[in-house]
């Protein structure tokens, strides 16, 4: 179906939405060369500035200019300070700070290859690079638990947890909705699963939040390796669209045999309409999968409501969460 909007479309919208690449990557590098917190810590001319990130001078300068035209930076008599905006979210420390901006940079060179991710049908990144080198993957966990927590918090109020005593988070980052779950229920205790390479950063985390007696780790490749059982509750949270519609059948069915009967097992990712135009969050995290991953996307309701069905799960519900892409929720017969 046709767009009824896309005929306003003008000749000078096109060309802003052509250039805004401009903008992101200003941010993006200034926030990769730590200006707005050299800023805060009292670095306000280009050199000093310059001196501290270990860049030149003038590309410096010609950059926090152009920090300044965004309203991120202000310059008075050739010193810099923060914007307002900028000391709330951009500078490292700070409550509110923006940490999942370092994985958007990453993010930016993978969508650089989105031509050809498109003509070959998938990532054609080197293995090793982007979010699959270390400094990757700890700023991609890192962006994950920084926007996650209203989604965990959101996630949790929209479930049943009457008879949940022990979760698994398959896939689990930072651990954050083991986390959430755990604090909304006395005594739950929680397994996050994750790879051997991503576990020790969730055990940080887990510390950081004095979360340890409640919450343990479990490291595995969910797509070779079983899962543990006794769960009452199983999280796939942002899981499946990293997956090949054979990979989520397969895991789904991990996911009922380690669920006890009457266990819920939960998918939160997107849920695209019919014809895969909607959200259109889900329809540009399809390109994001398509740029990153060798078989990623985003799925209807229909096509992973029928995966947890074959994995023999029922009473399929989507259930209302405000804030969060879909959740689908089945139990095991």
């Amino acid at each position: 179906m046709t767009d009824a909007k896309s005929e306003d479309v003008s000749p000078v919208e096109i060309m802003t939405t052509a250039r805004a690449f401009m903008r992101s990557r200003v941010l993006l590098a200034g926030v990769e060369l730590g200006v707005f917190t050299l800023v805060s810590q009292g670095q306000r001319t280009a050199a000093a500035i310059a001196a501290a990130a270990h860049a030149d001078p003038r590309g410096v300068d010609r950059l926090l200019n152009a920090l300044c035209a965004m309203g991120l930076l202000v310059k008075r008599d050739n010193q810099f300070a923060n914007s307002e905006a900028a000391a709330r979210y951009l500078v490292e420390g700070a409550p509110e700070h923006l940490g999942g901006l370092r994985h958007t940079a990453h993010l930016y060179r993978s969508w650089a290859t989105l031509t050809e991710a498109v003509r070959h049908g998938g990532s054609t990144l080197a293995p090793g690079s982007g979010n699959w080198s270390e400094a990757g993957r700890a700023a991609f966990i890192a962006a994950m638990h920084a926007r996650g927590r209203a989604a965990a918090e959101q996630t949790v109020a929209a479930l049943d947890l009457t008879d949940v005593a022990r979760v698994l988070d398959v896939g689990g980052g930072s651990g954050l909705f083991s986390m959430a779950l755990a604090r909304a229920k006395p005594g739950l205790r929680a397994t996050v699963f994750d790879l051997p390479e991503v576990v020790p950063l969730t055990k940080k985390y887990i510390a950081q939040e004095g979360m340890g007696d409640r919450l343990e780790t479990f490291a595995g490749d969910y797509h070779t390796d079983e899962l543990p059982g006794g769960c009452d509750l199983i999280l796939l949270s942002a899981i499946v669209h990293s997956c090949s519609p054979a990979e989520n059948e397969s895991l789904l069915r991990k996911c009922a045999g380690a669920a006890n009967p009457g266990g819920q097992v939960v998918v939160s990712d997107f849920l695209m309409n019919a014809d895969r135009t909607a959200p259109p969050d889900g329809a540009f995290f399809a390109l994001n999968m398509l740029v990153n991953t060798a078989a990623g996307d985003t799925y209807t309701e229909a096509e992973i409501a029928g995966w947890m069905t074959a994995a023999g799960l029922s009473e399929i519900a989507r259930r209302a969460a405000p804030g969060i892409a879909g959740l689908l929720v089945g139990r095991k017969r």
